[in-house]
């Protein structure tokens, strides 16, 4: 148990850097205890096992696909983990069916809420990096009406619908907000299972699905998507922070929802419009692109144009900040460049380059922290303290380094629109007039939540 708090504690560190904003929304419906089993969506491989496990307090198991259990010390470590091998079709070997090891993997799961245990799994099955909710398969509804049908549903099993929403599931220092749905009760199915168990398997498979996708950003292909991204930018800095809600974060989700299904509606209810829509938005923007204006933040800064007061602070700040920050970036610059060389050459499946990135710098980046603060004491400090204070430092020189990269990138970015504004007002005016445009032409209705 030592063991499994250290890694959580040190995966939640590693998640709180990889990110620039981890929000997790409905902690209060999680069950105060187990058993119960939480359902996730699965659009980012490992990295969704990761922020699951920190969103609940208690302990989890987890399902994992099969071959990741064939060397035997990964599957001592996966076993210790609490990971249950779920076999896919593809990973049946030659004469052993898929059936009977899903049998296998079924009275594993049932074991384990036996033992008040809680345990994640992913019902869509495969993971996908897509802004759409895949298949429901009906495993969950199988697993807990079983238990429930073993306990004359006089002690059902709550199902909690977990969703994880990436702005870029796989780029560093992005966003990501879990939004945790109230859980469903097993014991509300009794009368429709008595009557016919594949009935009540259908239908707390289509609840879990509607549970799910309240709480999740929905596009219905990849061009609804790139669209969004886009849009998503343009709005940044002007609805999206006029939506009344407490939570800020949850109103910006609640507003970026209601944008993907205005997309979905246009798209559906006049192609028309649908098709102009794109049209603008994608000669915006190529016009930020051949001013090599980042479109994020081209919105962000633009109400700061004329803010010369603003400018003149930030740039005083990062002047006198700079040594800091070059110290920061010569110790730490090799973790950060190494993780992103590795993962592309241990598997080309996008999917899991950011979770193979977060485990690869949460080993890398305390190793080097070492070799630094072990050279420091040979060649500077003159005693032990010095050498840990300055192993101690390490980390808050990175983080500030990070800062002081973003800042910059911001500060470069107002000087380069100003000197668009103050040479070439035409075509400032064009682009403001086409954002104008395009936010005419989708009015983002606002859902009801």
């Amino acid at each position: 148990m030592i063991v499994y708090v250290f890694l959580k504690n040190l995966v939640k560190i590693g998640l709180f850097v990889f990110f620039k904003e981890l929000h997790i929304h409905g902690r209060e419906n999680i069950p105060d205890r187990g058993p119960f089993i939480v359902a996730v969506n699965h659009p980012n491989t490992l990295m969704d096992i990761f922020l699951g496990v920190i969103s609940l307090k208690q302990r989890m198991g987890f399902l994992a696909k099969a071959p990741l259990f064939h060397p035997p010390l990964m599957a001592r470590f996966l076993t210790y983990l609490h990971a249950i091998p779920v076999y896919r079709q593809e990973d049946a070997k030659e004469g052993e069916g898929k059936l009977h090891n899903n049998f296998s993997s079924f009275r594993k799961c049932l074991s384990y809420l036996e033992k008040k245990g809680v345990i994640m799994i992913f019902p869509e099955g495969t993971s996908f990096s897509e802004m759409k909710l895949r298949e429901v398969k009906t495993g969950v509804a199988r697993i807990a009406l079983e238990y429930a049908r073993r306990h004359q549903f006089k002690e059902g099993i709550k199902i909690l619908p977990v969703a994880i929403n990436y702005s870029s599931p796989t780029r560093f220092r992005s966003e990501v907000l879990i939004n945790i749905n109230q859980p469903i009760e097993t014991k509300d199915y009794e009368s429709i299972y008595q009557k016919s168990a594949v009935k009540a398997v259908k239908a707390l498979t289509r609840e879990l699905r509607i549970k799910l996708e309240e709480e999740l950003i929905i596009t219905d292909d990849k061009a609804q998507e790139k669209l969004y991204k886009s849009l998503r930018t343009i709005y940044q800095g002007k609805e999206q922070n006029n939506w009344e809600d407490s939570q800020k974060a949850q109103g910006i989700f609640r507003f970026q929802q209601a944008l993907a299904s205005s997309i979905r509606k246009l798209d559906k209810q006049n192609p028309k419009r649908y098709q102009k829509l794109q049209a603008s938005v994608q000669s915006y923007v190529q016009k930020l692109e051949q001013l090599k204006l980042d479109k994020e933040l081209f919105n962000a800064t633009l109400p700061k144009l004329k803010n010369n007061f603003w400018l003149i602070v930030r740039t005083v700040y990062l002047l006198m900040s700079f040594p800091l920050c070059l110290f920061g970036l010569l110790t730490h610059i090799i973790p950060y460049w190494l993780p992103g060389q590795i993962s592309p050459l241990i598997t080309n499946e996008i999917e899991y380059w950011a979770s193979l990135k977060l485990v690869i710098g949460i080993i890398l980046f305390p190793i080097f922290y070492v070799i630094w603060a072990f050279l420091f004491h040979v060649f500077i400090a003159e005693h032990l303290w010095q050498s840990f204070l300055f192993f101690l430092c390490l980390p808050l020189a990175g983080l500030f380094t990070q800062h002081y990269l973003e800042q910059w990138q911001a500060l470069a970015q107002l000087v380069k629109l100003r000197g668009v504004y103050s040479s070439n007002r035409k075509v400032f005016e064009d682009l403001r007039s086409a954002k104008a445009e395009i936010l005419q032409l989708l009015k983002v209705e606002r859902e009801v939540v």
